[in-house]
């Protein structure tokens, strides 16, 4: 049985932290190494942790000045003794067979990585190639988040592979960073890993900050795409573009993020048509693409009347 390090980023989520830490120390899969990272939080779980550190010894417990999620990740990589690290988020809990499912899906297929369903997603079992990774991503039959995987230590300090600083949606860099070194991954369809929805989270709040992080970040992909693995340009075109016109669809009613819309529309505008005639892309894509030739004033007016009918 091999060590594997979980690493748990921690700030200010006391009232979900024993959910997560339990499901965690209760694992079926016992050689565990768990860091628990308390960056700077004031609420409580810094002592929570210590009280869980003190029954278990397994954990070991860092603390730290708030500095973000990305650091406290990235302090606790270099330190995992283990020969794989599965993230978890502090507000998130796991299932009892978590760690053993994962193990199993990365050792019978002799993968770098392996990656099970969750409750926001389904996914379908399946190995994927290094030929295969970026299709695979891009198709969202491998996900962008850290969580819900389990990876190869080796790979990710080999190649110098961590969280980016500072930035919003940092779990989407680290993955097409990663599979640049990865040469395999093991889906599983079993969803084991509980994600939970915070309407007062940093990903899921509409600041313009915010949002224009995430544009940045699928701006800063598809570059990444073209210029490391051209022959998946199309692919990367309709998903760059696939989020685009989503955004733009569920920011269609916040007055704040104007700004925004007006230079995502100028994305679209000027990449449309390299891929509106592809048989790859869905009905609904090419309809707003055709949408956006109109004008900005006409896309914008659809997607407002859209947005009800998106909302559900």
């Amino acid at each position: 049985m091999e060590l594997i390090t979980i690493i748990v980023p921690i700030y200010n989520v006391k009232p979900y932290l024993s959910r997560c830490i339990e499901s965690i120390i209760n694992q079926d899969y016992k050689k565990l190494e768990i860091i628990l990272v308390d960056d700077g939080s004031n609420d409580g779980s810094s002592e929570l942790c210590d009280e869980y550190a003190k029954k278990d010894k397994r954990i070991k417990v860092i603390h730290q000045k708030n500095s973000g999620i990305s650091i406290a990740r990235n302090v606790a990589t270099d330190l995992a003794k283990g020969k794989y690290i599965a993230y978890v988020d502090s507000d998130d809990y796991i299932e009892l067979d978590y760690i053993s499912y994962l193990y199993k899906l990365i050792k019978d297929n002799k993968a770098d990585i392996s990656a099970c369903a969750h409750n926001k997603h389904r996914y379908i079992e399946a190995v994927y190639e290094k030929d295969e990774l970026y299709p695979a991503l891009l198709t969202s039959k491998i996900a962008f988040s850290s969580w819900s995987k389990l990876v190869k230590t080796s790979v990710m300090r080999d190649n110098n592979v961590y969280f980016p600083d500072n930035e919003i949606y940092e779990d989407q860099k680290w993955i097409y960073n990663l599979l640049n070194y990865t040469n395999r991954v093991a889906v599983g369809s079993l969803s084991k890993y509980h994600y939970t929805y915070r309407p007062n989270s940093i990903f899921n709040t509409n600041t313009t900050k915010n949002k224009e992080s995430l544009v940045q970040r699928l701006c800063e992909m598809h570059e990444f795409i073209k210029e490391n693995h051209s022959e998946y340009s199309d692919l990367s075109y309709i998903r760059y573009l696939r989020e685009l016109t989503y955004n733009f669809l569920s920011f269609a009613r916040v007055k704040e993020l104007k700004e925004l819309r007006k230079k995502m529309y100028k994305l679209i505008k000027k990449d449309r048509n390299k891929i509106i005639l592809k048989k790859e892309v869905n009905l609904f894509l090419r309809l707003e693409l055709l949408v956006s030739y109109f004008g900005w004033h006409i896309f914008s007016l659809y997607n407002y009347i859209l947005f009800p009918v998106y909302k559900g």
